[in-house]
């Protein structure tokens, strides 16, 4: 899709919001399912299903026998989540600042780093959901910001491939 197509799309939602009264001044996030983007308003991200640190915590848990570790006492919500037998990090779970990424709003949001290969990587970000590495290698790791991430989705199999990629 060119960018020609992607403005006729959003003028079409806007018509669309407009046309059936519920058009609304309020600030529009976009949420990433399955693949594709759906707009919506900040108070109804709470209506959907989002990915949490305590999901991500109780995942590793049970497949990996791994509990989020805390290293960094001046960041004490700074999860490491690092492999039992060599103590290498596999995953980072941390609260920032969306201007810290890129992104808008005032209160903290919860990411999650994982390690993914470049070529993966690239088609992986989108730079609303799925970011560079925050504090990492930014051709070697994703940051997921876990609000916009559809627990059902493949993050499991993310964490898996960033798992296998740092034994």
């Amino acid at each position: 899709m060119n960018s020609g197509q992607e403005r006729n799309i959003s003028f079409l939602f806007c018509l669309f919001f407009i046309l059936n009264g519920s058009f609304s001044t309020k600030k529009m996030e976009v949420k990433k399912n399955k693949g594709k983007f759906y707009p919506m308003r900040n108070d109804q991200l709470e209506e959907f299903s989002m990915l949490t640190r305590e999901d991500i915590f109780k995942h590793v848990k049970e497949t990996y026998g791994t509990s989020p570790d805390y290293p960094f006492k001046d960041f004490s919500n700074f999860a490491a989540l690092r492999h039992r037998s060599n103590e290498k990090w596999y995953g980072l779970v941390m609260n920032v600042l969306p201007e810290k990424l890129g992104l808008h709003g005032k209160e903290e949001i919860d990411i999650l780093n994982l390690k993914c290969p470049p070529e993966i990587a690239d088609s992986l970000r989108d730079g609303i959901n799925i970011l560079p590495g925050y504090h990492m290698d930014k051709e070697h790791w994703i940051s997921l910001v876990l609000k916009r991430i559809d627990p059902d989705g493949k993050v499991y199999n993310l964490i898996e491939q960033s798992f296998d990629l740092t034994k």
